[in-house]
């Protein structure tokens, strides 16, 4: 039987004043077939390394002005 996975993501912005922005961001992810049955703790530590590589990457963005909220 063939592995199929599928996601549902959501990435939430708040302005908690000024010059701070809260960010949270969630993923339902469903692993279903022989994936799922033996990748799945690898699956975990590529997610976390990758929701790492975001935060750092949003981070310079959004500190070197590359994100430009609306006027």
């Amino acid at each position: 039987r063939a592995s199929t996975l599928s996601s549902k993501n959501r990435l939430e912005l708040r302005a908690l004043d000024e010059r701070t922005t809260e960010v949270a961001y969630s993923a339902d992810v469903t692993v279903v077939g022989r994936l799922g049955r033996f990748g799945l703790g690898m699956m975990k530590k590529k997610a976390e390394s990758l929701g790492a590589s975001f935060v750092r990457a949003f981070t310079a963005m959004v500190e070197a002005g590359s994100l430009v909220g609306p006027h």
